[in-house]
Formats: C-alpha cells, structure tokens, sequence
C-alpha cells in the first residue's frame, strides 16, 4: 500500500540520490523532524526509537550544525526583547519615564478638551 501510494505521487525515487523509497524511510523522516523542528532532545529521541544516542548522534550530528545556526541567529531571543512590556516599564530610564509621563499628560489633557467641547 504505501510503495503503490509512492508511485501513485511520483515519490518512490528520490531524485537526489536515485534511490527507491522504502517503508523505514519515514523512520529518518520522524527523526530529523523531530530534531530540528520539535527540538526533541537526543537522549528522549534515542529512548523513543529503541537506539543509542551515540547512533542518533552518528546519523543525525550534521542537523546540529543547522539547527547552531537558528540559535546564534537569536531569533526568538529577538523577538521577546522587542516584544517589550512591563519589564521595560520597570527598568526604564528616568528620562525615558519622564518623557512618557509629558506625553500621557498631554493626550489626557487633549481628551478633556474635546470633552468639554
């Protein structure tokens, strides 16, 4: 069933290495998935596939190197800095706050006027 499917979606060759696309196949697939976008870590992921994480670390060591770069990137670090909030309001200069305050005022000030009006 799954070889009939394969072919049916011109999947059963992989182009890359021209090899025939087996069953166990999706066993790697799971892994890497599970490596570089669950982030599972090795040892849990050796466990669950009934192998050594010197095995995994043999097979899988290259997907290391993408996923280093992901983290030097710093994205998600990034992300929650720009996210702001409270704690930005907590450290925030006193220049800073006191500029916020001027501004507060002023926009509190501006609504009464068209209140009155």
């Amino acid at each position: 069933m799954f070889e009939n499917f394969l072919s049916d979606h011109s999947l059963l060759i992989d182009p890359r290495t021209n090899q025939h696309r087996v069953f166990y196949s999706l066993r790697h697939t799971y892994a890497t998935f599970a490596l570089t976008h669950d982030q599972v870590p090795i040892h849990t992921l050796a466990k669950q596939m009934g192998t050594s994480v010197l095995m995994i670390e043999r097979h899988y060591s290259h997907l290391k190197v993408i996923q280093a770069i992901t983290q030097l990137r710093g994205a998600e670090t990034r992300q929650l800095i720009d996210a702001g909030g409270v704690i930005d309001e907590m450290y925030e200069s006193k220049k800073v706050a006191a500029k916020n305050e001027k501004k507060a005022a002023a926009k509190s000030k501006k609504k009464v006027v068209k209140e009155d009006e």
